[in-house]
C-alpha cells in the first residue's frame, strides 16, 4: 500500500515514510547554502522567510570534513540542535579553504535534507543539492593583508604568463 501524502503544512501520520511537505506561502522556509568567498567555503543555514522556523534539522547524504579535515561537518550541533531560527536569519559556519577541501578529495556533491516546524507545529522540509566542483577552477581576489592557503595575490596572478 503506498504511503499517504501529507498536505502542505500538516504533519504526516506517525510511522508513515513521507517526506515533509515543501514550505507554503506564509510559512517558514529554510535552506542550506554553500558560500564561496575569496577561496573560502562556508555552509549557511538560512531562514529565507518572514516566519520563524523551529526544530530545524539538516541531514547530509554523506560525510564531509572541514577545518583541514579535522571536523566531520554533518555532526555539528548547528545541524541537529537548532531549536529556533528567526525570520531572515543566517547562521554561517566556516567549512574550509577551497584548495585544501579539493586537495583532500572531499565530496563535491553535497545533498542536504532539511526538516523544520512552524510555531504551530506544522512540519515542512526540502532537499537541496550543491555541486562544489563549479568553484574548483574559479580565480578569486584576496583582499590586501589576507592570504588564505592556496590563494594568489594579485601580483602573483599577473605574473602567471611570464
Amino acid at each position: 500500500m503506498p504511503a499517504a501524502a501529507a498536505s502542505p503544512g500538516t504533519t504526516p501520520p506517525a510511522g508513515v515514510g513521507v517526506a515533509p511537505p515543501l514550505p507554503v506561502a506564509g510559512g517558514p522556509d529554510v535552506i542550506v547554502d554553500v558560500v564561496f568567498e575569496a577561496g573560502l567555503f562556508f555552509v549557511a543555514v538560512v531562514n529565507v522567510s518572514d516566519q520563524p522556523a523551529c526544530d530545524v534539522t539538516v541531514r547530509f547524504s554523506q560525510e564531509f570534513h572541514g577545518l583541514g579535515g579535522r571536523v566531520a561537518f554533518p555532526s555539528l550541533a548547528l545541524f541537529h540542535q537548532l531549536k529556533f531560527l528567526a525570520p531572515r536569519k543566517t547562521i554561517r559556519a566556516f567549512l574550509d579553504d577551497s584548495a585544501a577541501y579539493f586537495r583532500r578529495g572531499e565530496p563535491t556533491r553535497l545533498t542536504a535534507t532539511l526538516a523544520f516546524h512552524d510555531v504551530h507545529g506544522r512540519m515542512f522540509g526540502r532537499t537541496i543539492t550543491h555541486e562544489l566542483k563549479i568553484y574548483a577552477d574559479l580565480a578569486f581576489v584576496v583582499p590586501p593583508g589576507s592570504n588564505p592557503p592556496g590563494a594568489m595575490t594579485t601580483e602573483q596572478a599577473t605574473h602567471l604568463n611570464d
